[in-house]
Formats: structure tokens, sequence, C-alpha cells
């Protein structure tokens, strides 16, 4: 007898409410394995987003600094400008090269873009932009660079650039301080 009851069970399949469970469970891990691999997708992408900014924002503060530190002179808006050539919107300094074809540079902010200008003039004032000039984007989704400001009784030269990203609202920072006395010291510009 009991031989005749192994063998029944051998021969036994699934039962439908085993099939059922089984079914089910399976389901549950595909749904569950999906939500993982969405919600790290989507995360990967934040990330990703959040990291072009900051990479961006670097990038324009790092080519600021580039070009101020390859200067001939900065000279500040105020003293430079005539008192009815509107500058706002501005870093609020000039660059000057005295090497360069196109040799008076400054950074305004166009829309929401952070936008360098260039021209060639052979004057100490530039009289309401030359013809001859450049303009080259370096930052997207710029809204704010009101802080920045360039103190020439102590050569101290403050850059803040605000971005915020438009489809979260996040905001960012970038910021960099640049003492320049040192700087044109070492470059016998004193």
């Amino acid at each position: 007898m009991l031989n005749f009851r192994l063998q029944e069970m051998r021969n036994r399949g699934f039962t439908l409410i085993e099939l059922v469970i089984g079914i089910g469970l399976t389901g549950l891990l595909i749904a569950l394995a999906f939500s993982i691999f969405s919600f790290t997708s989507r995360v990967s992408n934040e990330v990703q987003v959040e990291d072009d900014y900051l990479l961006q924002g670097r990038f324009a503060i790092e080519y600021i600094r580039e070009e101020i530190i390859g200067a001939s002179e900065i000279v500040s808006m105020d003293d430079y400008l005539p008192d009815n050539f509107l500058y706002t919107d501005t870093l609020g300094f000039f660059i000057v090269k005295e090497d360069a074809y196109f040799n008076h540079i400054f950074y305004k902010l166009d829309g929401e873009i952070l936008t360098r200008i260039s021209f060639e003039t052979h004057d100490k004032c530039p009289k309401n932009m030359p013809g001859l000039r450049g303009n080259n984007p370096i930052l997207e989704n710029v809204y704010d660079i009101k802080d920045s400001y360039y103190d020439k009784d102590n050569m101290l030269l403050c850059l803040v650039i605000r971005t915020r990203d438009k489809a979260d609202g996040k905001e960012y920072s970038f910021m960099e301080t640049l003492y320049l006395r040192d700087d044109l010291n070492k470059r016998g510009l004193n």
C-alpha cells in the first residue's frame, strides 16, 4: 500500500492553486524588478542632468578665469565707459588684451545666456562698440550674475553665476574669487 501511495504522488502534477500562486509570485517578482529598473534609470538621468549643470557652470567660471589670467589689464566698467553707455547685466569689468585682435572683452547676460562679447578698438573708451565684434555663448540657463563685482581698489574680482534647471527648478551657484594683485605682480604688470 505504501508503494501505491508513493507511485500516486509521483504521477501527480501541479494543482490549480499551486499554479496560480506560482504565476502570481512570478508576476510580483517581474513587477518588482521593473520597478527597481525604472527607479535606477530615473535616478541615473537626474544625476546625469545635475552633473551636466555642474560641469557647464564650472567650465564657464574656469573659462573666464583663464581669460582674466591672460589679460594685460582688468578695467572697471564704471571708469572705462561713457556715462550714457548701458552696461546692465554684465560682470562689471573689461578684460583688455593688448596682443589680441579682439582686444576688449566683457561678459553680458543676454536673456538666459551668459555671452562673451569681444571687439577691437584702439581707444581707451569704446564708442558704442565698434563694428568688428564677436559674440560667443558661454553658459545657458543663467538667471543671475548681479552679485559679481570688481573691486579696483583691492584688485579683487568676484564672479558669481547662478543657473537654474528649467525641468525641476533646481538652482546651482558658481563662485570664484580672484585676487588680481598677486597675479599682476607675477607678470610684471603692477
